[in-house]
C-alpha cells in the first residue's frame, strides 16, 4: 500500500499551529492509510526520548545560523531545509525560525517522518501543547540555558504525533524550541508478514533515535545575542 502523498500547504499550516502558536488542531491531520484489523491504534514506537543533556556529537563540520533580529545562534547539518519567512506580531523582521529533515536522507523505510524543529519568540510562553500522553514539564539545564521541557504524544486515524518544547526566557521574550514529529502509526499499515512489520519497525526506531540525537546536538549549539 503507497503512503498518502501530504500537500505542501498542510504541512506549512501544521508547522504553523504547532510551531508558531502552539495551538493542537485535529483539523489539519492528514490522513494515513486505514489499518489493518490487527493493527493496534497505539503507537508501534518507543515515545521520543525527552533527554535532559545533549549528546556528544560532533557539530563542527555543521552550518550556523545567525539571525540578530531572532536574537539567536544555533547549529545544525547542512541538509536540513530552512525557513525564516514568517513575520509574527506584524515585526519588521524573522521572528521565528524552522529546519525540516529531508525525510529521503534520514529515513530508509516505509516509515518516513515528518520532522521539524521550530524556534519562536513571543512575548509570553504560549500554553503548553497537551496530547493523548503528556509528561509533566520539568526545568532542565542545557549548556547553561536553563529550560521549561514539556513532552505529548497523540495517534489518530493512523498518524502518529509527538512533541518536544524547550521553553526558555531571555531578553523579556520567551522562546520556544520545538521537536515535533509526524508518522505513520507504524509498519502493519503497509504490510501484513509479523516478521517484516517488526524489522521495520526496529530500523525506523533506530533512524528516528538517530534524527533526536541530531536535535539535541542543535540545541547544544544555541547561543543568545
Amino acid at each position: 500500500m503507497k503512503k498518502t502523498n501530504r500537500s505542501v500547504p498542510i504541512l506549512i499550516a501544521l508547522v504553523v499551529i504547532i510551531i508558531a502558536l502552539s495551538l493542537y488542531s485535529s483539523s489539519t491531520r492528514t490522513s494515513a492509510p486505514a489499518p489493518s484489523q490487527t493493527q493496534s491504534m497505539a503507537s508501534t514506537t518507543q515515545p521520543i526520548p525527552a533527554a535532559t543533556t545533549t549528546s556528544a556529537m560532533d557539530t563542527s563540520s555543521w552550518k550556523t545560523y545567525d539571525d540578530s533580529k531572532l536574537g539567536l545562534s544555533i547549529k545544525y547539518p547542512g541538509n536540513l531545509a530552512v525557513n525564516a519567512t514568517m513575520v509574527l506580531n506584524g515585526a519588521g523582521g524573522p521572528q521565528s525560525v524552522t529546519f525540516s529533515f529531508p525525510k529521503a536522507t534520514y529515513f530508509s523505510t516505509v516509515l518516513k517522518d515528518d520532522v521539524i524543529v521550530g524556534i519562536v519568540a513571543t512575548s509570553s510562553c504560549p500554553a503548553l501543547n497537551t496530547g493523548a500522553v503528556a509528561k509533566n514539564p520539568q526545568h532542565v539545564s542545557i549548556h547553561g540555558v536553563d529550560f521549561l521541557m514539556s513532552s505529548s504524544t497523540d495517534a489518530a486515524a493512523g498518524n502518529r504525533y509527538e512533541t518536544i518544547t524547550y521553553d526558555t526566557m531571555h531578553t523579556g521574550l520567551c522562546y520556544r524550541v520545538t521537536f515535533f514529529v509526524h508518522g505513520t502509526n507504524g509498519a502493519g499499515l503497509y504490510v501484513s508478514d509479523p516478521a517484516q512489520i517488526k524489522s521495520i519497525d526496529a530500523a525506523h526506531d533506530f533512524e528516528l533515535a538517530r534524527v533526536t540525537n541530531i536535535f539535541l546536538g542543535m540545541l547544544g549549539t544555541l547561543s543568545f545575542k
